[in-house]
């Protein structure tokens, strides 16, 4: 058994190192997309109140067609996520995810399962960038969990609660995200108000969204969390002339660096949709929450 399990091993490293090796060749190639840090994507945001798109590897995989665990596939969100990518409009920061050239900032668990990602589908996910653009950091509103060297997060939350001090909010949410609830990323807004959508399958009801955002105020900054439904929507609401900002995982991020927390965790009464009985939330939490809610989409 042993001889076996030794002979799998030798044969998974082998192949591992074949596609690095394969990989690196393509990335000299084809080159990588210009990104900037964490640090100077926050700074043009607070600037110039510029809005974000945001891509991950969930976004790109609708890019290429595939479907990912809370978005089936729509041809029509995937050609829109394309049509973003190429932007060129003015105050928006398009951000794509700081890991096409070798991500070694982050923890091996992280690294292991990002570099096989990026390997597969390099050649793909390139052809849909521009590598002549510059591009904001997808990672702001991932800086905690993923990083082997942690502790620039606490600065980090620190700058992104500059974007919204002093500001009247209005959350684009899942029903379940609950974006800033029991604790105090967003307690240094002016107001917060609330647009509940669905939690999964957001884009099916992406016409209806939109109309009602775009009856609010234009002072009211729009701050997202929608899975790729959020990428879209940032980028109507700047052409409407709002300031919008797809926030992704922020809230969820924030909750893990509180805890320190060293693997990814469920968050009582939140959706933590990358962690073990995530989705296990209760439906009514309370007064002050249920205030803020100015509108519900139901699936």
């Amino acid at each position: 058994m042993k001889i076996k399990q030794y002979i799998l091993y030798i044969y998974n490293w082998i192949y591992e190192k074949k596609i690095k090796i394969s990989d690196k060749i393509l990335k000299r190639k084809i080159g990588v997309p210009q990104i900037l840090t964490i640090d100077e994507t926050i700074d043009y945001i607070i600037k110039d109140n510029i809005s974000v798109s945001r891509y991950g590897d969930g976004e790109m995989k609708i890019v290429s067609g595939e479907r990912i665990r809370f978005q089936e596939y729509d041809v029509n969100l995937s050609e829109k996520l394309r049509k973003i990518l190429k932007n060129n409009t003015q105050n928006l920061l398009v951000c794509v995810s700081d890991i096409y050239d070798d991500p070694k900032w982050m923890k091996n668990w992280a690294y292991e399962y990002t570099w096989k990602v990026v390997a597969k589908n390099r050649k793909d996910w390139s052809s849909y960038l521009n590598m002549d653009t510059i591009y904001g950091n997808a990672f702001i509103t991932r800086c905690y969990m993923d990083w082997k060297n942690n502790e620039r997060s606490e600065k980090w939350f620190s700058k992104l609660k500059l974007i919204w001090k002093d500001k009247e909010i209005i959350f684009i949410e899942g029903k379940y995200s609950r974006l800033g609830f029991n604790n105090d990323l967003f307690s240094n807004a002016k107001s917060i108000e609330r647009i509940l959508c669905p939690e999964k399958d957001a884009y099916k009801k992406y016409n209806e969204i939109l109309k009602i955002a775009i009856r609010q105020p234009k002072e009211k900054l729009f701050l997202i969390a929608l899975g790729p439904t959020a990428t879209v929507l940032a980028y109507d609401l700047c052409k409407n002339g709002y300031w919008a900002i797809d926030i992704g995982h922020i809230d969820i991020e924030y909750e893990w660096f509180l805890r320190k927390a060293t693997k990814k965790i469920p968050i009582k009464n939140k959706y933590t949709s990358e962690a073990q009985d995530g989705d296990k939330v209760s439906e009514y939490i309370g007064k002050q929450f249920e205030e803020q809610v100015i509108h519900r989409i139901d699936n």
